[in-house]
């Protein structure tokens, strides 16, 4: 194809260059002057694929293969060009005639996959990869297609191997070990992925995602001052870059840099004020910083943005703790509680049924959270009283009782209730474990958690 070098002339108004061209070409076939320029319109096709000009490319093809129907170049040309419009059967058919007319034909065959796979059909896309390197075994786009799809097929280490092969070729290549990198990333192989990004940097250097993804690779193994330079790095490179700032937060706060840290996350939040992640960890940002008063106004940001968020809570409450708001403390303690009694009722009720319990009991359940669920809470701790003589030792039944006591905002009740459900059920106790264990962070709660062991 040696009109390439033809591009060049192109430069700066290449649109309105290219533009012309094709104008020129359209006269051709006008004029029926097809076969005496049909070098002309061969190169205008080619620039109409590089330049993604699909509809007039489409229009060039149809016309040349009106006059010569054998022409398997521009059968596949055709092919590319319905690709590129979403027409994909109609392209298939093109990609097929042109490997009948010419079935040694590598970058044909190349097309075609990428067909295939937007189709859906990896098996058939494979198939045609594979027909092209046995042509040309080093055929690097082939290579490539291979590798792509092996990844988003999940199977890593076939990807690994055909990214490694490319890079072997081509050690310049930066899209491969890109995509190398980020395949060992998704294997929880870091240290050679931390390498690959740094390939990939080596080469691109402007690239903000790539720094920014060798700084997860470090915040992943624990290097977190690698993992700052990175994300401030990609900060510097797009100033808009809001995962950057969140991750740059995220890696200041875990070495205990809090105004480095609430730097970060106030930047997030400027750019997404919706992000309820960033006001959480700005809070504790403040918090570190014993800005209490500004901790507790950015978890607010974050509970009304998520008012599920029970780590929120949990470090609300420790921040009114700290500024002396004991009610307050209580009150969000209480809530994050709630948050998770709440979601583990729901999951208990499931389980009790694929458990295979007796249907009264099922019914028993769906009867308590229908009357939860409408607010008729005495009628349902009336219901719980009811039942437990029937059922005293199932946890689900106690979750309820202590869902009643947390919506009363009685937290002594509601932790008896909780610690009789969490002896009785050794799971559930893994479960809460967690947040229990947050809670005790608070002397004021620690106390109370004590007394109803």
């Amino acid at each position: 194809m040696e009109f390439y070098d033809e591009y060049e002339e192109f430069g700066e108004n290449s649109e309105e260059k290219i533009k012309e061209r094709i104008s020129k070409a359209a006269e051709f076939i006008e004029s029926g002057d097809i076969l005496l320029n049909l070098n002309y319109l061969e190169e205008t096709v080619h620039i109409c694929i590089d330049y993604d000009y699909p509809e007039e490319g489409l229009y060039i093809v149809n016309a040349v293969l009106e006059t010569i129907f054998y022409n398997a170049e521009f059968w596949s040309a055709k092919g590319v060009f319905h690709n590129s419009l979403g027409q994909l059967e109609e392209a298939e058919k093109a990609f097929e005639t042109a490997i009948e007319l010419n079935p040694n034909d590598t970058e044909t065959l190349i097309n075609y996959a990428a067909n295939r796979e937007m189709s859906g059909d990896k098996e058939k896309a494979l198939e045609l990869l594979f027909a092209a390197l046995e042509i040309e075994p080093t055929n690097i786009d082939a290579l490539m297609g291979v590798a792509y799809i092996y990844e988003k097929s999940g199977k890593y280490e076939k990807a690994v191997e055909y990214f490694r092969k490319v890079t072997e070729l081509d050690e310049k290549y930066s899209e491969a070990w890109y995509e190398l990198a980020f395949t060992l990333e998704n294997m929880n192989r870091l240290e050679e992925a931390a390498l690959a990004y740094q390939k990939y940097i080596d080469l691109e250097p402007e690239s903000y995602f790539g720094w920014y993804n060798r700084g997860i690779v470090m915040l992943q193994l624990g290097n977190f001052k690698d993992a700052i330079d990175h994300f401030e790095f990609s900060t510097v490179l797009n100033k808009g870059f809001v995962s950057a700032f969140f991750n740059l937060g995220i890696a200041n706060l875990t070495i205990g840099k809090y105004e480095d840290a609430a730097e970060a996350f106030s930047k997030a939040v400027e750019m997404n004020n919706e992000d309820e992640a960033a006001w959480y960890y700005l809070g504790k940002s403040y918090y570190g910083m014993k800005k209490y008063d500004k901790a507790i106004e950015a978890f607010d940001k974050a509970i009304k943005l998520e008012g599920a968020y029970q780590e929120a809570y949990i470090d609300r409450g420790k921040a009114k703790e700290k500024s002396g708001d004991m009610q307050g403390a209580l009150n969000d303690f209480n809530k994050a509680l709630l948050v998770t009694v709440v979601e583990q009722t729901m999951d208990e009720t499931i389980k009790a049924e694929s458990n295979g319990k007796n249907p009264m009991f099922t019914g028993v359940l769906r009867g308590i959270d229908k009357e939860l669920n409408d607010g008729n809470l005495t009628t349902a701790l009336n219901l719980i009283g009811f039942f437990e003589a029937l059922f005293p030792d199932e946890p689900e039944i106690l979750l309820r009782k202590s869902l009643i006591y947390f919506e009363y905002g009685d937290l002594a009740q509601g932790l008896n209730s909780l610690k009789d459900a969490l002896k009785k059920d050794k799971l559930l106790m893994q479960e809460f474990r967690g947040t229990l264990a947050a809670l005790k962070e608070s002397e004021l709660l620690k106390k109370i958690i004590d007394n109803n062991k």
